[in-house]
Protein backbone atom coordinates (compact mmCIF):
# COMPACT_ATOMS: atom_id res chain seq x y z
CA UNK A 1 0.00 0.00 0.00
CA UNK A 2 1.26 3.47 -0.85
CA UNK A 3 0.16 6.69 0.81
CA UNK A 4 0.02 10.07 -0.88
CA UNK A 5 0.65 13.59 0.34
CA UNK A 6 -2.59 15.51 0.15
CA UNK A 7 -0.80 18.31 -1.71
CA UNK A 8 -0.24 15.94 -4.61
CA UNK A 9 -3.98 15.59 -5.10
CA UNK A 10 -4.91 19.24 -4.92
CA UNK A 11 -5.57 19.28 -8.65
CA UNK A 12 -6.28 15.60 -9.24
CA UNK A 13 -9.51 13.66 -9.13
CA UNK A 14 -8.36 11.25 -6.45
CA UNK A 15 -9.24 10.88 -2.80
CA UNK A 16 -7.12 13.26 -0.73
CA UNK A 17 -5.26 11.88 2.22
CA UNK A 18 -3.64 13.53 5.20
CA UNK A 19 0.14 13.58 5.07
CA UNK A 20 1.49 13.38 8.62
CA UNK A 21 5.20 13.38 7.96
CA UNK A 22 5.94 17.06 7.56
CA UNK A 23 6.33 17.67 11.28
CA UNK A 24 7.99 14.36 12.14
CA UNK A 25 11.46 14.69 13.69
CA UNK A 26 14.26 13.99 11.22
CA UNK A 27 15.73 11.23 13.35
CA UNK A 28 12.52 9.90 14.84
CA UNK A 29 10.18 7.22 13.57
CA UNK A 30 7.70 8.22 10.90
CA UNK A 31 4.08 7.55 11.89
CA UNK A 32 1.77 6.13 9.20
CA UNK A 33 -0.76 8.65 7.90
CA UNK A 34 -4.41 7.97 7.34
CA UNK A 35 -4.78 6.96 3.72
CA UNK A 36 -7.10 5.53 1.12
CA UNK A 37 -6.58 2.47 -1.03
CA UNK A 38 -6.57 3.00 -4.75
CA UNK A 39 -7.34 0.45 -7.42
CA UNK A 40 -4.73 0.80 -10.13
CA UNK A 41 -5.54 4.21 -11.66
CA UNK A 42 -3.37 5.66 -14.39
CA UNK A 43 0.13 6.19 -12.95
CA UNK A 44 0.70 9.71 -11.73
CA UNK A 45 3.28 11.97 -13.34
CA UNK A 46 5.10 15.12 -12.32
CA UNK A 47 6.60 15.87 -8.91
CA UNK A 48 5.25 13.98 -5.89
CA UNK A 49 5.97 13.70 -2.18
CA UNK A 50 4.80 10.25 -1.13
CA UNK A 51 5.11 7.59 1.53
CA UNK A 52 4.67 3.85 1.62
CA UNK A 53 4.23 1.40 4.48
CA UNK A 54 7.70 0.09 5.35
CA UNK A 55 6.74 -3.32 6.72
CA UNK A 56 10.20 -4.29 7.93
CA UNK A 57 10.34 -1.14 10.08
CA UNK A 58 6.67 -1.10 11.06
CA UNK A 59 6.16 2.52 10.00
CA UNK A 60 5.53 4.74 7.00
CA UNK A 61 8.55 5.93 5.05
CA UNK A 62 8.53 9.08 2.90
CA UNK A 63 10.16 9.66 -0.45
CA UNK A 64 10.15 12.06 -3.35
CA UNK A 65 9.34 11.00 -6.88
CA UNK A 66 9.49 12.71 -10.25
CA UNK A 67 7.94 11.14 -13.34
CA UNK A 68 8.13 12.97 -16.70
CA UNK A 69 4.73 14.30 -17.71
CA UNK A 70 5.19 12.64 -21.10
CA UNK A 71 5.24 9.17 -19.52
CA UNK A 72 2.69 7.05 -21.41
CA UNK A 73 2.99 3.75 -19.54
CA UNK A 74 4.36 2.03 -22.64
CA UNK A 75 7.90 3.32 -23.14
CA UNK A 76 10.45 2.18 -20.57
CA UNK A 77 12.23 5.11 -18.92
CA UNK A 78 15.56 5.39 -17.16
CA UNK A 79 15.70 5.62 -13.35
CA UNK A 80 17.88 7.81 -11.13
CA UNK A 81 18.04 7.05 -7.41
CA UNK A 82 19.46 10.04 -5.53
CA UNK A 83 20.60 10.01 -1.89
CA UNK A 84 20.63 12.94 0.54
CA UNK A 85 23.41 13.86 2.94
CA UNK A 86 23.56 13.26 6.69
CA UNK A 87 20.85 14.93 8.76
CA UNK A 88 18.86 15.86 5.65
CA UNK A 89 15.68 14.41 4.19
CA UNK A 90 14.21 13.04 1.01
CA UNK A 91 13.35 16.63 0.07
CA UNK A 92 16.94 17.90 -0.06
CA UNK A 93 18.04 16.60 -3.49
CA UNK A 94 14.90 18.12 -5.02
CA UNK A 95 15.08 21.51 -3.31
CA UNK A 96 18.84 22.01 -3.53
CA UNK A 97 18.78 22.26 -7.33
CA UNK A 98 15.99 24.88 -7.48
CA UNK A 99 13.98 22.84 -9.95
CA UNK A 100 16.88 21.93 -12.24
CA UNK A 101 16.73 18.23 -11.32
CA UNK A 102 13.05 18.06 -12.24
CA UNK A 103 13.62 20.02 -15.45
CA UNK A 104 16.43 17.75 -16.62
CA UNK A 105 14.47 14.61 -15.69
CA UNK A 106 11.56 15.89 -17.76
CA UNK A 107 13.70 16.76 -20.76
CA UNK A 108 15.89 13.64 -20.73
CA UNK A 109 13.25 11.06 -19.79
CA UNK A 110 14.33 10.02 -16.29
CA UNK A 111 12.19 8.91 -13.39
CA UNK A 112 13.83 10.12 -10.16
CA UNK A 113 13.33 8.78 -6.64
CA UNK A 114 14.81 10.24 -3.47
CA UNK A 115 14.45 7.91 -0.46
CA UNK A 116 14.53 9.03 3.16
CA UNK A 117 16.54 5.94 4.11
CA UNK A 118 14.75 5.10 7.38
CA UNK A 119 16.71 7.62 9.48
CA UNK A 120 18.43 10.83 8.43
CA UNK A 121 21.89 9.60 9.49
CA UNK A 122 21.61 5.91 8.60
CA UNK A 123 24.13 6.01 5.69
CA UNK A 124 21.79 4.06 3.37
CA UNK A 125 23.44 0.91 4.68
CA UNK A 126 27.09 1.97 4.46
CA UNK A 127 29.47 0.76 7.17
CA UNK A 128 32.79 1.24 5.33
CA UNK A 129 35.22 3.53 7.23
CA UNK A 130 35.67 7.14 6.17
CA UNK A 131 39.07 8.85 6.01
CA UNK A 132 40.67 9.98 9.24
CA UNK A 133 40.77 13.72 9.69
CA UNK A 134 37.38 14.40 8.13
CA UNK A 135 35.03 16.81 9.84
CA UNK A 136 32.06 14.46 10.15
CA UNK A 137 30.81 11.42 12.02
CA UNK A 138 31.65 7.91 10.83
CA UNK A 139 29.21 4.98 10.73
CA UNK A 140 28.63 3.70 14.27
CA UNK A 141 29.39 0.07 15.05
CA UNK A 142 26.26 -0.26 17.23
CA UNK A 143 23.82 0.81 14.50
CA UNK A 144 23.92 -2.23 12.22
CA UNK A 145 20.16 -2.85 12.32
CA UNK A 146 19.44 0.81 11.57
CA UNK A 147 21.80 0.73 8.60
CA UNK A 148 20.26 -2.51 7.34
CA UNK A 149 16.81 -0.93 7.42
CA UNK A 150 18.14 2.14 5.61
CA UNK A 151 19.42 -0.08 2.80
CA UNK A 152 16.14 -1.99 2.73
CA UNK A 153 14.18 1.24 2.36
CA UNK A 154 16.12 2.01 -0.81
CA UNK A 155 15.60 -1.44 -2.30
CA UNK A 156 11.90 -1.37 -1.43
CA UNK A 157 11.44 1.92 -3.24
CA UNK A 158 13.23 0.72 -6.35
CA UNK A 159 11.02 -2.38 -6.40
CA UNK A 160 7.89 -0.30 -5.81
CA UNK A 161 8.75 2.15 -8.57
CA UNK A 162 9.55 -0.65 -11.00
CA UNK A 163 6.14 -2.19 -10.30
CA UNK A 164 4.21 1.04 -10.81
CA UNK A 165 6.18 2.41 -13.74
CA UNK A 166 7.89 0.87 -16.74
CA UNK A 167 11.63 1.18 -16.15
CA UNK A 168 14.48 -0.09 -18.28
CA UNK A 169 16.53 -2.35 -15.95
CA UNK A 170 19.64 -1.55 -18.01
CA UNK A 171 19.26 2.16 -17.23
CA UNK A 172 19.39 2.48 -13.44
CA UNK A 173 21.70 5.19 -12.10
CA UNK A 174 22.81 6.26 -8.63
CA UNK A 175 23.66 9.75 -7.34
CA UNK A 176 24.51 10.81 -3.79
CA UNK A 177 26.24 13.56 -1.84
CA UNK A 178 28.28 13.21 1.37
CA UNK A 179 26.68 10.47 3.52
CA UNK A 180 24.42 9.72 0.56
CA UNK A 181 27.45 9.19 -1.66
CA UNK A 182 28.93 6.81 0.89
CA UNK A 183 25.65 4.92 0.89
CA UNK A 184 25.87 4.88 -2.90
CA UNK A 185 29.33 3.30 -2.73
CA UNK A 186 27.98 0.66 -0.32
CA UNK A 187 25.08 -0.26 -2.59
CA UNK A 188 27.27 -0.17 -5.71
CA UNK A 189 29.67 -2.74 -4.22
CA UNK A 190 26.92 -4.95 -2.78
CA UNK A 191 24.72 -5.06 -5.89
CA UNK A 192 27.05 -4.12 -8.77
CA UNK A 193 24.94 -5.89 -11.38
CA UNK A 194 22.00 -3.53 -10.78
CA UNK A 195 23.58 -0.18 -11.70
CA UNK A 196 24.41 1.32 -15.07
CA UNK A 197 26.59 4.18 -13.78
CA UNK A 198 27.13 6.13 -10.56
CA UNK A 199 27.82 9.75 -9.65
CA UNK A 200 28.93 10.15 -6.00
CA UNK A 201 30.00 13.57 -4.72
CA UNK A 202 32.12 14.82 -1.80
CA UNK A 203 31.99 11.39 -0.15
CA UNK A 204 35.41 9.74 0.21
CA UNK A 205 35.81 6.40 1.96
CA UNK A 206 39.03 5.03 3.39
CA UNK A 207 40.79 3.54 0.32
CA UNK A 208 42.49 0.93 2.52
CA UNK A 209 39.17 -0.77 3.23
CA UNK A 210 36.73 -0.19 0.39
CA UNK A 211 36.35 -3.08 -2.13
CA UNK A 212 36.99 -1.11 -5.31
CA UNK A 213 37.30 -4.28 -7.39
CA UNK A 214 33.59 -4.92 -6.95
CA UNK A 215 32.65 -1.73 -8.82
CA UNK A 216 35.32 -1.69 -11.51
CA UNK A 217 32.73 -2.49 -14.19
CA UNK A 218 30.45 0.41 -13.24
CA UNK A 219 31.29 3.71 -14.97
CA UNK A 220 31.61 6.47 -12.39
CA UNK A 221 31.78 10.22 -12.21
CA UNK A 222 33.29 11.33 -8.91
CA UNK A 223 32.62 14.99 -8.01
CA UNK A 224 34.36 17.00 -5.29
CA UNK A 225 34.34 20.71 -4.50
CA UNK A 226 37.70 22.37 -3.99
CA UNK A 227 36.26 24.41 -1.07
CA UNK A 228 34.84 21.42 0.82
CA UNK A 229 35.44 22.03 4.53
CA UNK A 230 34.03 18.65 5.62
CA UNK A 231 36.16 16.47 3.38
CA UNK A 232 39.13 18.48 2.07
CA UNK A 233 39.53 18.18 -1.67
CA UNK A 234 42.71 16.13 -1.22
CA UNK A 235 40.49 13.32 0.10
CA UNK A 236 38.37 13.48 -3.05
CA UNK A 237 41.43 13.35 -5.26
CA UNK A 238 42.74 10.35 -3.33
CA UNK A 239 39.38 8.59 -3.72
CA UNK A 240 39.38 9.14 -7.48
CA UNK A 241 42.98 7.96 -7.77
CA UNK A 242 42.18 4.81 -5.77
CA UNK A 243 39.27 4.08 -8.10
CA UNK A 244 41.54 4.46 -11.14
CA UNK A 245 44.24 2.29 -9.54
CA UNK A 246 41.72 -0.54 -9.21
CA UNK A 247 40.71 -0.38 -12.86
CA UNK A 248 37.60 1.74 -12.36
CA UNK A 249 36.36 3.72 -15.35
CA UNK A 250 36.09 7.01 -13.43
CA UNK A 251 35.74 10.59 -14.54
CA UNK A 252 36.94 12.99 -11.84
CA UNK A 253 35.25 16.40 -11.72
CA UNK A 254 36.66 19.02 -9.35
CA UNK A 255 34.23 21.89 -8.90
CA UNK A 256 35.94 25.27 -8.57
CA UNK A 257 34.51 27.06 -5.54
CA UNK A 258 32.35 24.05 -4.74
CA UNK A 259 31.50 23.57 -1.07
CA UNK A 260 30.53 20.33 0.63
CA UNK A 261 26.78 20.31 -0.04
CA UNK A 262 26.74 22.44 -3.19
CA UNK A 263 29.34 21.08 -5.60
CA UNK A 264 27.10 18.55 -7.35
CA UNK A 265 24.22 20.94 -8.19
CA UNK A 266 26.76 23.13 -10.00
CA UNK A 267 27.55 20.30 -12.42
CA UNK A 268 24.16 18.57 -12.55
CA UNK A 269 23.76 18.92 -16.35
CA UNK A 270 27.20 17.33 -16.73
CA UNK A 271 26.12 14.43 -14.51
CA UNK A 272 23.00 13.83 -16.58
CA UNK A 273 25.09 14.01 -19.76
CA UNK A 274 27.34 11.34 -18.24
CA UNK A 275 24.34 9.11 -17.52
CA UNK A 276 23.04 9.64 -21.06
CA UNK A 277 26.40 8.55 -22.48
CA UNK A 278 26.32 5.27 -20.54
CA UNK A 279 22.86 4.07 -21.42
CA UNK A 280 23.35 0.53 -22.67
Amino acid sequence: MRYFNSAVFASLAFVSVVHALAQAPANGPRNPAAAADRSKPKPLTGEMHLQYYFAEAGEASPYRLYVPTTYDGKTALSLIVIFHGGGQSEDTPFTRTSGQLQKLAEERGYIVISPFGYRSTAFFGNTWPIPKGSNTAAPATDQQQTYALSEKDVLNLIDLTEKEYKIDPAHVFLMGNSMGGQGLFHLAAKYPERWTAIAPSDCPLDPAFYPFDKIKNIPAMYIHGDKDATYPVEMGRAMAEAMKAHGENVTYVEVKGGEHPTSWPQVLPQIIDFFDQHKK
